[in-house]
């Protein structure tokens, strides 16, 4: 009985951990399509400046990283992950951390699938997560 406490406590620890090591967002970053507007605005005006040859270095750095993040952006739209797979996948496989994976959260899906889940916890959290859809694919939103 000791150690099976044991066990629970060391599941119930790592898993508030984890949790607490995930990164937290600001609600800008919440809505990928006012940050995509950012970035389209900020790399039309590098372009525009571009044209007229004013650019700096760190100008040049800027606009190459907004093209590069842009991209990145419309490849998890073209990829779209679907909020009905993620509420299934956490429901049937979510001791392996399968939704996780899908989700694109690798490393969490690994520890989920070390710790089953986080002896369930973890995995029922998710789970309400995924349905009121606090937790969406990495980059992205669910496309319906």
């Amino acid at each position: 009985m000791n150690r099976l406490f044991k066990l629970f406590t060391f599941a119930l620890v790592t898993c508030g951990i984890l949790m607490s090591a995930a990164p937290i967002s600001d609600k800008k970053a919440d809505n990928p399509a006012t940050v995509q507007a950012e970035l389209q605005a900020v790399r039309d005006q590098l372009q525009a400046k571009a044209q007229t040859g004013e650019l700096s270095k760190a100008e040049v750095k800027a606009l190459k990283k907004a093209e590069k993040q842009l991209d990145k952006m419309e490849k998890n739209v073209a990829e779209g992950k679907k909020w009905l797979v993620a509420v299934l996948l956490c429901f049937f496989l979510g001791g392996l951390g399968i939704h996780r994976f899908y989700l694109g959260y690798t490393w969490q899906g690994v520890v989920q699938l070390l710790t089953l889940g986080g002896l369930g916890i973890w995995v029922l959290i998710d789970f309400i997560r995924i349905l009121i859809r606090d937790l969406k694919p990495k980059g992205g939103d669910y496309v319906d």
